[in-house]
């Protein structure tokens, strides 16, 4: 086995979620760049007394240039791959360098104005489709990451329309289920026409989003997380969604895509009625209610459903989508209002008819009695 592959497939063995591996490589070759060594086996040959000036310059470094709550995250993961290759540094004096936590700024989700100055701006199918499957999943950037067709299922419902149930992290221990809209349902699928009409061919097996083509024939890439929110921060920069008055510190009062999740988590425990256990579910957290919430709370994905049709009006972003799913609903109620009436003059009829069967029957045996003649 190569050197190479040893120390990265030790690394990632001591890893369970196949979500935390992702950004726990990503950050890993973040750190790798920084010290502008090519292979990371080159980092474990470094004497132990320069490596642990190295990483100090790093956390310093990152002190300068990054927000001090996400220090830890990205840092971790250098202690680990350390850690299974048994190179040991004082990593207890690095963790000191660490500066206190501060509060975020993060004081809200986008609202339905901002969502919509978005997609006035954004100029092609995939942009759109990215937003409106952002604000009416609320699911994480990471949902992106290797989610395929086959991970969609199409639900059709008489009042709400062509939804999509989404199956997130599909086979990894993260797994869970959330739904499109019928507006989002509606533009990805617009998404997936364009793509067919310039030349692709769609499987089960194809990506929900794909890298820019120049031919839609060209081998198709899936767009990976981290370039999927660039292209929604280039449409809210052009939006005029990032001024200097909205920002605290280096950070905006509304991050740009977990904006979008921020304004799910507010919906679903803003509306009446809804599940507590199954809006866990959805939005991918352990439920904090009951303890073992994980472990025997299975809803069906029908079931999952019937909880989120009670925020779609509210998570919805076009007035006349909205518009047609209350005709719907007064529709169904005048159906529903229409069927009782039928039910209650069946009723009435069959009252009348049995009426005039027992006369019948009691004529009948009058006349067999002999009692009345005819």
């Amino acid at each position: 086995m190569a050197e190479e592959e040893r120390c990265i497939r030790l690394f990632l063995a001591s890893i369970n979620s196949d979500v935390t591996k992702r950004e726990y490589l990503k950050n890993l070759d973040r750190f790798r760049a920084f010290t502008k060594i090519n292979k990371y086996s080159e980092l474990l040959k470094i004497k132990e007394k320069k490596l642990q000036a190295i990483v100090e310059d790093y956390v310093l470094y990152l002190r300068e240039t990054t927000h001090p709550n996400s220090i830890p995250t990205i840092y971790y993961p250098i202690q680990t791959f350390f850690e299974m290759n048994d190179i040991m540094i004082n990593f207890k004096k690095i963790r000191r360098l660490f500066p206190a936590k501060v509060k975020t700024a993060v004081e809200r989700g986008w609202t339905v104005e901002e969502i919509r100055k978005m997609l006035f701006v954004a100029n092609d199918t995939r942009s759109q489709a990215i937003i409106h499957f952002e604000n009416a999943s609320g699911g994480r950037i990471g949902i992106f990451n290797g989610l395929k067709i086959k991970h969609l299922k199409e639900i059709n419902d008489e009042t709400y329309g062509k939804c999509y149930a989404i199956i997130g992290y599909a086979d990894e221990r993260e797994e869970y289920i959330t739904f499109l809209t019928s507006e989002a349902a509606k533009t990805l699928d617009q998404y997936f026409e364009k793509r067919q009409a310039d030349g692709e061919t769609l499987t089960q097996d194809s990506p929900v989003f794909r890298e820019k083509y120049l031919l839609g024939s060209q081998p198709c890439k899936m767009i990976d997380s981290s370039a999927l929110g660039e292209v929604v921060r280039r449409v809210i920069e052009k939006a005029g969604l990032r001024r200097k008055e909205n920002k605290k510190g280096n950070r905006y009062a509304v991050p740009a895509n977990h904006g979008f999740r921020h304004r799910f988590d507010e919906i679903m425990k803003s509306v009446t009625g809804v599940n507590p256990h199954i809006a866990e579910k959805m939005f991918a957290h352990t439920s904090r209610i009951i303890a073992l919430d994980t472990v025997y709370n299975n809803p069906t994905i029908e079931r999952m459903f019937v909880e989120y049709k009670k925020i779609i009006p509210y998570i919805m972003i076009d007035d006349s989508e909205r518009n047609k799913i209350e005709l719907n609903k007064k529709e169904g109620i005048n159906k529903e209002l229409q069927k009782k009436f039928n039910e209650i003059e069946e009723l009435k009829q069959q009252r009348i008819d049995d009426k005039k069967n027992i006369q019948k029957m009691i004529l009948e045996t009058l006349r067999n009695q002999g009692i009345i003649m005819d």
